[in-house]
């Protein structure tokens, strides 16, 4: 049964990663810059900083979950992957 701590990185660049296949979900990350929705600019669903939680995550994209329990699509490389 695969650990929920261990990732197999792409490539990171400045502490950012770029391309990540994740081994297992929940993994903890922040957010490197605001995320809007497409359709409703007006809809904030996360702050840069925000500490989120990585739930799925297929290609170029994660679903992150955020404290309030509210998921949302993310570019992985928007997010910043924090290792414990």
């Amino acid at each position: 049964f695969p650990s929920h701590d261990r990732i197999q990185v792409g490539e990171i660049k400045t502490g950012t990663i770029t391309r990540v296949q994740l081994n297992s979900i929940l993994m903890k990350a922040y957010l490197t810059q605001d995320e809007i929705s497409p359709l409703d600019k007006k809809r904030v669903f996360g702050k840069k900083g925000d500490k989120v939680t990585v739930v799925n995550q297929n290609g170029a994209v994660a679903i992150v979950q955020d404290a309030h329990g509210e998921r949302f699509p993310v570019k992985i490389s928007n997010l910043t992957i924090i290792h414990s």
